[in-house]
């Protein structure tokens, strides 16, 4: 193999071409570059030379992206906690029944409302027991059902 193939072999792959594209560019078909890789060790070691490059690069390009995410995290956690500071809270109205601070005991009543916290749904009429174009389907009908 002429070295100057090599060179290019190795540039290619660090560009990160698939070995189908590379046997493209040679005008071989992609079996000719397995066969090469498994018998020519020179060969296998510029996939590999190239390979590694273009894996270095990947992996700054990808180590890059994530600060400039975590930077942007940053920035708008900074954002958001201006914003939060920014606010003001109004103090409590002395005396004021459920303003902002106070907890009201589970003893104490909404004025004019019950004193318990018991919920009571409302009752669903029974299929049968209404008048309308449905109340003449037998209940155990399974076509009543749909």
């Amino acid at each position: 193999m002429p070295p100057n193939f090599l060179v290019e072999v190795r540039t290619l792959v660090g560009a990160g071409f698939t070995v189908l594209e590379i046997a493209e560019h040679f005008g071989v078909d992609r079996s000719t570059m397995y066969r090469q890789r498994n018998y020519a060790p020179e060969f296998m070691q510029s996939l590999k030379e190239g390979r590694g490059a273009f894996v270095a690069l990947e992996v700054a390009l990808r180590a890059r992206e994530a600060v400039e995410a975590a930077e942007q995290t940053r920035r708008a956690a900074r954002e958001a906690r201006a914003l939060f500071e920014a606010v003001e809270v109004p103090a409590p109205v002395e005396g004021a029944r459920g303003a902002v601070g106070q907890v009201r005991s589970p003893e104490e009543s909404v004025e004019g409302g019950p004193t318990d916290n018991s919920f009571s749904p409302p009752i669903e009429p029974l299929r049968g027991d209404y008048e309308g174009p449905g109340a003449a389907i037998p209940m155990d009908d399974p076509l009543g059902r749909w």
